[in-house]
């Protein structure tokens, strides 16, 4: 509620000719973090579900500047990302991804228009944090009962393929440390399910 940090992106090089599209997936971050740990719903700013505030700048060859603001005329969905957070990790559900939402031509008559939300308070800040980057890939150095050890406690997440059926199950989870028995230990990431 005192400072709102936005990042800046050159996207020139995706701009084509004609017509384009700017499409978003929009996740809670730490805005809506609706998590029973550390209090965090309770926070002053906190308030449902994601919002969005984006602005592109084009600047012609005159030197003339277009911009085109995030208003009511948007149109919105609900993803397949039908929970996030920042800690507690996401759940999604494939059968709901829209392909080609971000496309020139895609159809999204049903889609709802965007409302104006209420802004979370504080000053638009640009970042001046350098992004996150994938500095190194590694494998597992053991495969044991499903359990994938990589020896090490990272920043990252995995990179899996899968093949199954419409509805399928698939749950990954992530633990820094193990129980002596070798067990997976979750305490420290614990979801809870009255959360969601």
């Amino acid at each position: 509620d005192k400072r709102v940090i936005y990042k800046k992106y050159d996207v020139s090089c995706f701009l084509n000719k004609g017509n384009n599209v700017i499409g978003v997936h929009a996740g809670n971050g730490f805005y809506y973090n609706n998590s029973l740990i550390w209090d965090n719903k309770y926070a002053a700013w906190n308030d449902e579900c994601p919002k969005l505030i984006a602005e592109l700048t084009i600047t012609l060859a005159s030197g003339k500047e277009i911009t085109v603001c995030t208003d009511k005329s948007w149109k919105v969905k609900c993803g397949d990302r039908i929970y996030n957070h920042m800690r507690q990790g996401e759940f999604c559900d494939s059968r709901l991804s829209e392909k080609g939402f971000d496309i020139e031509g895609y159809n999204d008559s049903e889609w709802d228009f965007a409302k104006v939300a209420r802004e979370p308070g504080g000053i638009l800040t640009e970042t001046e944090m350098p992004p996150i980057r994938v500095t190194e890939r590694i494998s597992p150095v053991s495969i044991e009962n499903d359990i994938y050890n990589f020896d090490t406690s990272i920043s990252g997440w995995v990179k899996i393929i899968v093949t199954g059926n419409a509805g399928q199950k698939i749950s990954i989870k992530y633990i820094e440390r193990f129980d002596e028995d070798g067990s997976i230990n979750e305490s420290n990431n614990q979801f809870n399910e009255a959360d969601n």
